[in-house]
């Protein structure tokens, strides 16, 4: 039986994912967490999700949520972590090694690209105020040529 799916692990440590066999689209497939190599938990891949329907993996019905235990991360920060259906050798989603210290560079990084992101913002309103201040000046300009030249016919 063929097993197809995928998973995405968030900032909370949960994995979300999805698992189902095509040629059995009705199935719901039970999935397993392991963790360096050993089984720890066991879900059933049933919740729905619209975008798998809408991508034709079933009826839908073959998404899943994992929270990580704790002791994903060994000492030294490494993580190890794999999903695969019951009774398949045949991994499907695995957390490379990743490092919880990462998570401070990575929040290092994007409050740095936030205050970019502020100030190009800020810049781009300075640059429309300036656009709007020489629009208004060439209007008024532009009264005080007609003013001028109907107080020169008056």
């Amino acid at each position: 039986m063929l097993i197809t799916g995928e998973a995405h692990c968030d900032t909370e440590g949960a994995v979300h994912g999805w698992c189902w066999a095509p040629d059995m689209p009705a199935a719901r497939i039970k999935v397993e967490l392991l963790i360096r190599g050993i089984a720890t938990r066991t879900v059933v891949a049933s919740r729905f999700r619209e975008d798998l329907r809408e991508r034709g993996i079933g009826d839908g019905y073959h998404a899943f949520t994992f929270i990580l235990p704790p002791d994903v991360y060994e000492t030294g920060g490494r993580a190890h972590a794999a999903l695969r259906a019951v009774g398949h050798d045949a991994v499907f989603w695995q957390m490379n090694a990743l490092s919880r210290a990462i998570d401070d560079t990575l929040k290092t990084s994007i409050q740095r690209l936030n205050t970019a992101i502020q100030d190009m913002a800020g810049a781009i309103s300075q640059l429309e105020r300036a656009r709007q201040t020489d629009s208004l000046a060439r209007n008024f300009a532009r009264l005080a040529e007609r003013l001028r030249v109907a107080g020169g016919r008056a």
